[in-house]
Parts: C-alpha cells; structure tokens; sequence
C-alpha cells in the first residue's frame, strides 16, 4: 500500500482513476459554477441597455433625427396618457400653463420654440417638476371631464333673507299729509 497507494496521491491528488459518470459530474458542477455568474453579470449588463434603450427613446426628436431631452406638449401628453379626445386644445392650455409656470419658476430657458409656428419645446426637467406641481392634477381633470368621472361638488344652497335682516332700509314712506293738486294759477 505504502508503495503504490501514497506516491500516486502525491503525484496525482488521488488513487485510482475516476468514472466518466464522475469526471462528468464534476465538470457539470464547474461549468454550472461558472455560467451561473456569468449569466448574472449578463442580466446585469441587458437591465442597463434596456433603460439606455428606454431613454434613448423618450427622448427622440423625429423633426431632427436626433435625441434630444426637449419634448413637445402633444409628446408630453401622449406620454402622461392624456385622452386624445379635445387634445389639441388642450395641448395648447397645457403649453400656455408650463410656459407660465417656467416663467414663474425662473426656468424660460427651459422653453424654446418649435419648428412649427406657435408651438414650444419644453426641457423635460422642466417637464417633470412641472407635472408635480400641477401638471398631473391638470390632466387627471381633462381624463376625467372626457370619460364622464369628473367630480360632483355639493354646495349647501343658501335661502335669501328677507330685506330687513339684510341690513337694507325700507325705501321712504310718503308722508301723511293732504295731498297736493296742481292749482291753476
């Protein structure tokens, strides 16, 4: 045994040779070891492209063939889903809206004008922020006039008073005198 058995562990890491069932099993378990931390970095790496590709798309700019971060209202709309029925003008309030609010937010270089005459860009930071403030409750409102789900406000209904409790005076009485005729002269 000293013979064979401890210069064959010391040359080879073991005794005897093994099965193709082992040799098998043992690879099978590398390659699983292996492409398990691979496939791990490869999902990584295709969670990234996909929001690239996301990104990218929401801010393609057709007329230019270009990305861009500037959006028009009618974009900006699709986008936030707003009902395409009275769009147009209410892309134009909208517009009107968010260029009054970067106005008021010291942000007109978040604006600029489009290729089309009366129509404007808007910096989607701008954008963003905007639909914080008001811009989401703006077009809930539109979304729910157009489908029928606007809100019912109730208001208590309020009985006039009467003249006197209104703290208004009575007009003047005529006095209680002989009345007066014209009199030849």
């Amino acid at each position: 045994m000293t013979a064979e058995v401890l210069p064959s562990i010391r040359k080879t890491g073991g005794y005897g040779q093994l099965s193709p069932t082992a040799i098998g099993g043992i690879v099978e378990g590398i390659l699983a070891k292996q492409l398990g931390e691979t496939m791990k970095v490869i999902t990584e790496q295709g969670q990234t492209i996909m929001a690239l590709k996301k990104r990218i798309e929401a801010g393609h700019d057709p007329t230019q063939n270009v990305v861009t971060d500037w959006f028009t209202m009618h974009e900006i709309l699709e986008k936030q889903r707003a009902h395409p029925k009275g769009r147009r003008g209410f892309s134009i309030k909208c517009s009107a809206r968010l260029r009054r609010w970067c106005h008021h937010k010291k942000r007109e270089g978040d604006v600029r004008p489009g290729k089309a005459p009366a129509r404007y860009m808007f910096q989607w930071d701008a954008v963003r922020l905007w639909l914080g403030d008001e811009g989401h409750t703006i077009i809930k409102a539109h979304n729910d006039a157009i489908t029928g789900q606007g809100v019912l406000r109730l208001v208590p209904q309020v009985k006039p008073k009467p003249a006197a409790a209104r703290g208004r005076s009575q007009p003047p009485k005529r006095p209680n005198g002989p009345e007066t005729k014209d009199m030849p002269a």
